[in-house]
């Protein structure tokens, strides 16, 4: 018969106490290692999303100032325009230059505020006088009416 001793009492107790005790160190391990990897993914999503807020906001940035330079050179050429004799060529290169900035203007605006609010105020009255579904107004008010003799 097989009798169960003190001794292999003892013996079993204690393998099984350390086996315990190393499975609870590894999870307790395993547990922290985990928690400490969802706080690094979560302030690197954090960073990520800081990331795309300033580059959206570059983004945003250097198309305003884009269609303000096409607004800039709008104005520039009506100042050329004003300049030259209302039947010379030079009359016609010009207003085709201004209409050229102008359609380049709501091209972008279209493509840039694909819902056509702007948040520059400025833009926004100057892109909703002078274009209509991403191209120019029939006379936008940004060109200069048409001079006699070049209709």
């Amino acid at each position: 018969m097989n009798d169960i001793t003190p001794t292999q009492v003892a013996v079993w107790f204690w393998r099984w106490f350390w086996i315990g005790v190393c499975a609870i160190a590894l999870l307790a391990a395993v547990t922290l290692g985990l928690w400490r990897a969802h706080w690094w993914f979560f302030a690197q999503g954090q960073q990520m999303r800081y990331n795309g807020i300033v580059h959206s906001q570059q983004y945003h940035d250097s198309h305003v100032a884009l269609m303000q330079q096409h607004i800039s050179n709008i104005s520039g050429l009506a100042t050329d325009r004003a300049t030259v004799a209302a039947t010379s060529y030079e009359q016609v290169v010009l207003r085709a230059q201004q209409m050229n900035e102008i359609q380049s203007l709501c091209q972008e605006s279209t493509a840039f505020f694909p819902n056509g609010t702007p948040a520059d105020a400025q833009l926004e009255v100057v892109i909703q006088a002078n274009c209509i579904a991403g191209a120019p107004t029939p006379q936008p008010p940004l060109a200069d009416p048409v001079p006699p003799g070049e209709q």
